[in-house]
C-alpha cells in the first residue's frame, strides 16, 4: 500500500470531512513515547507494521501503520501556493487507501438486516455542493491576505446556511466563483481550484457497480455497512448488488474466481476513471479479475478481517490438535512463534502496549481465554498449524520444529505454551540476536523441564522429516489463502490478527449455536 503524498493544508482537510478526526486521534496515541525498557521490541513491531504489503497481520496493526503514513506534516509557511487543491478528493481517497480497513472494522458496530439482493438506501451521504462550499471556504481563509473583497466570507456563510436548509445553491456558488475570479493576485491558484472542482464533479458523477458475494449467516460481516460507507465516502453513485455465495449467480462467481472465503467486494472497472485512482494509487488496494469475460476490480481480501470460509475445511494431517478431538467446534489456528501479534494474542502484555498504546489497558488476549473457557471444557479444540513466515522471521522455523519434536512424545501442548511464555528470551530484539544453535539450546532446556527423552528429542531436531512436517502445514495454509499471522478459522468464520477475546467469544458462541 503506497505512502500518501504530504498534504500541507491540514486545516482544509480537517474541515472538509470530519471523519478523519478519529484517525488523527489514533495517531497521537500510537506516537506516544514508550519507556526505554520497551525499546528492544520496537524495531520488531515496526517491521511487522511495514510488512502489510506481504501479510495482513491484523486490523489494528493495519490501522496504526497506515494512519502513521498518512498523517500530514503541516508547514506553517506554505510558499508553494500552486499545490493541488483537491483536498476533498484527497481525503476521500485516503478513506480507501488508509481507511478501507477502518471502514470494515467499523462494520462491527452495525447490524446487517437487509436480505434483499439490491441494496437500496443510504442514510448518510456527502453532498457534492457541501464539499465544494467547504473547500471554497477554506480556500478563501487560506488566501485572505490576497483577497480584496471583504464580503466573500459573509457570502460563504450564507451559502452554508442555505445548504443546511437543503436549498439549491448552485447559482449562488457560481456567482461567488465569478467574484473570486477577479482577484488578480491569486489568479493561478483560482484556476487550479476550478480545475479541481471539475475533478470533484467527476468523482460524484462516476457510476460504479459493486457486486458483493456474501454468506447471509455471517453475523459479523456487515456488508451493508461497508456498501453504505462506499456510497457516502468514496463512490457516491454506486449501484450495489448482493448475491449469496450459494445462489446460482454466487456459485458462478465463486467457481470462476476460485474463492475460499466471503464476503468479496467486486467493483466495476471504471473506478480507474476516478481522479483518485492515480492521485492516491488506489490500484494497490485492488486485484484485477474477470467474471464471464467482464473486467472487475476485487477489493484485496487481506483487508477484510472478518470472513466466512465457504469450502469444506477438514482438519489437515499437518495440524496438531489440542483438546478433545471430538469437540463440537474446531478453531484452525495459523501462527508463527516469532510473530509479535501472535504473541499478543497469546498474552504478551508488553508487546500489546507497544502495538495498541492506551487501548492495551482494555485489550483481552485471545488464546489464554480460549484455552481456559473452551478447550479445557471440551467445547472447542484447536487445530494448530505451524506457519512461520520466513520473509519476516527466518529463524522462527526451528522453534516450530522443536514443538513438533515434543509432539512425538505427546507433549506438544506443554512445549507450545513454554515457547510462548519464554518468547522474550529466545526471540530476536533490537539489542539481542539469537542464532539457530542458541535456539536449539533453549528448546533442549525446555525438553528437559518437560521430562522428554532427550535422545529421541535430539534425533528429532536433526531429522529432515520434522522440518517436512512444518513445511506441510505452511503449504496447507497457503492453499487456503492464509496471508499472515495470527489467523483463525473458527468453525467457518475467519478472523485475523490479535483481535480481542470478546470478539472471538462472540464468534465461538455463534458457531456453537
Amino acid at each position: 500500500m503506497a505512502e500518501k503524498k504530504t498534504v500541507k493544508k491540514k486545516t482544509v482537510a480537517k474541515k472538509v470531512i470530519k471523519k478523519i478526526a478519529p484517525v488523527k486521534a489514533e495517531t497521537k496515541k500510537v506516537t506516544k513515547k514508550v519507556e526505554s525498557k520497551k525499546k528492544t521490541e520496537t524495531k520488531k513491531v515496526a517491521k511487522e507494521k511495514n510488512a502489510v504489503k506481504e501479510t495482513r497481520i491484523d486490523a489494528d496493526n493495519k490501522k496504526i501503520s497506515e494512519v502513521k503514513k498518512s498523517n500530514p506534516k503541516v508547514s506553517k509557511k506554505n510558499n508553494d501556493k500552486s499545490k493541488n487543491w483537491l483536498i476533498a478528493a484527497i481525503v476521500l481517497g485516503v478513506l480507501i487507501v488508509i481507511g478501507v480497513v477502518l471502514l470494515i472494522v467499523n462494520m462491527y458496530d452495525t447490524d446487517s438486516n437487509n436480505s434483499d439482493n439490491q441494496y437500496e438506501s443510504v442514510t448518510e451521504r456527502i453532498d457534492v455542493m457541501d464539499v465544494k462550499v467547504n473547500l471554497l471556504n477554506d480556500f478563501v481563509d487560506f488566501y485572505k491576505d490576497n483577497i480584496s473583497q471583504d464580503n466573500l466570507k459573509t457570502e460563504i456563510v450564507e451559502l452554508k446556511s442555505k445548504l443546511s436548509n437543503k436549498e439549491d445553491v448552485t447559482k449562488d456558488f457560481n456567482e461567488l466563483l465569478k467574484l473570486l475570479s477577479n482577484e488578480k493576485k491569486i489568479s493561478n491558484e483560482y484556476a487550479e481550484l476550478v480545475s479541481q472542482f471539475k475533478d470533484i464533479d467527476k468523482i460524484f458523477e462516476l457510476e460504479v457497480e459493486l457486486i458483493i458475494i456474501e454468506d447471509k449467516s455471517c453475523t459479523n460481516c456487515n456488508v451493508d455497512a461497508f456498501s453504505t460507507q462506499v456510497k457516502s465516502s468514496l463512490f457516491p453513485n454506486t449501484v450495489v448488488t448482493k448475491f449469496s455465495y450459494d445462489s446460482e449467480e454466487g456459485k458462478k462467481i465463486v467457481d470462476e474466481l476460485k474463492l475460499n472465503e466471503v464476503p468479496i467486494f467486486l467493483f466495476s472497472k471504471n473506478i480507474e476513471e476516478s481522479p483518485l485512482w492515480e492521485e492516491q494509487q488506489l490500484s494497490q488496494g485492488f486485484i484485477a479479475v474477470k467474471i464471464d469475460g467482464k473486467d472487475f476490480y476485487m477489493l484485496n481480501p487481506q483487508f477484510i478481517p472478518t470472513k466466512v470460509y465457504i469450502k469444506d475445511l477438514k482438519i489437515d494431517e499437518s495440524a496438531v490438535v489440542i483438546g478433545d478431538k471430538n469437540a463440537p467446534l474446531t478453531i484452525s489456528y495459523f501462527s508463527d512463534f516469532e510473530c509479535p501479534y501472535c504473541a499478543i494474542a497469546e498474552g504478551n502484555s508488553e508487546l500489546a502496549k507497544l502495538a495498541f498504546g492506551e487501548r492495551a489497558n482494555t485489550y483481552t488476549a485471545t488464546m489464554p481465554k480460549v484455552f481456559e473457557n473452551y478447550v479445557k471444557t471440551g467445547k472447542v479444540n484447536v487445530a494448530f498449524y505451524n506457519y512461520p513466515i520466513a520473509s519476516l522471521h527466518p529463524k522462527s522455523k526451528i522453534m516450530h520444529i522443536g514443538a513438533m519434536c515434543a509432539n512425538e512424545q505427546d507433549k506438544f501442548e506443554e512445549m507450545f505454551h513454554k515457547i510462548w511464555e519464554t518468547r522474550d528470551d529466545w526471540s530476536d530484539s533490537q539489542i539481542s540476536q539469537t542464532s539457530i544453535s542458541e535456539r536449539i539450546n533453549f528448546l533442549k532446556s525446555y525438553a528437559k523441564e518437560l521430562n522428554l527423552d532427550m535422545t529421541k528429542f535430539d534425533k528429532c531436531i536433526d531429522n529432515q522429516e520434522t522440518e517436512t512436517q512444518v513445511d506441510a502445514a505452511i503449504k496447507f495454509g497457503q492453499s487456503r489463502g492464509i496471508q499472515g499471522t495470527p489467523n483463525f478459522i473458527i468453525g467457518r468464520q475467519v478472523a485475523s490478527g490479535a483481535i480481542d477475546y470478546t470478539d472471538v467469544e462472540k464468534i465461538i458462541e455463534s458457531q456453537l449455536n
